[in-house]
């Protein structure tokens, strides 16, 4: 999408069913945009329609490897990002459950400064939950529930399409990334 951002999916959140439209295309990414385009877009949009967005940034991330603690032991995610199907399960789980703050552990937000993580984290948690579930064509039992990714999708391997959004006649994907946490664990993550 040329010229687009991903705030242009809060316009879609909050209008009629048939502006969403959903269809394969080729591989696209969302990209977050500069700190000073966030604010103007998330302004704008929460002025017109104060609802839905999401955040997924892409990385020059390598695709990850199961850590271990030792000898035979698996490493596993308290917040079962695992796989792409049990990441975009719990987060809904806690978007469900009105857990905002929790939903933000599931949005890779690092190019965001981090006052505006804490300040408008918990909002683009709570629109990108929104999203998904006004979403008539969204399906969790689509999404891979291998921990290395669907690879049927012609996507990188660290990489697994959520859903397509049609915006002003251009498709856009929302995308999830395998990478890796500080402590070596291999999460899935928007």
């Amino acid at each position: 999408m040329n010229g687009g951002s991903v705030f242009e999916i809060i316009r879609l959140a909050s209008s009629p069913a048939g502006e969403i439209a959903r269809r394969q295309v080729p591989h696209r990414n969302i990209f977050l945009p500069a700190p000073a385009h966030l604010a103007a877009a998330f302004l704008c949009a929460w002025l017109a329609f104060s609802s839905t967005a999401c955040a997924q940034t892409v990385s020059e991330t390598t695709p990850a490897k199961p850590a271990s603690n030792g000898p035979g032991s698996k490493q596993e995610d308290p917040l079962h990002r695992d796989s792409p199907q049990s990441a975009v399960l719990s987060f809904l789980a806690d978007y469900r459950a009105r857990n905002f703050t929790d939903a933000v552990r599931y949005l890779d937000l690092k190019r965001v400064s981090q006052d505006r993580r804490v300040k408008d984290g918990p909002r683009f948690a709570q629109q990108l939950g929104e999203l998904l579930d006004r979403d008539p064509n969204f399906e969790i039992a689509a999404l891979s529930h291998n921990p290395e990714g669907g690879h049927e999708d012609g996507l990188p391997p660290d990489r697994e399409r959520v859903a397509s959004f049609k915006l002003d006649g251009q498709t856009v994907e929302l995308q999830l990334e395998r990478m890796h946490l500080r402590s070596g664990l291999a999460v899935w993550m928007f």
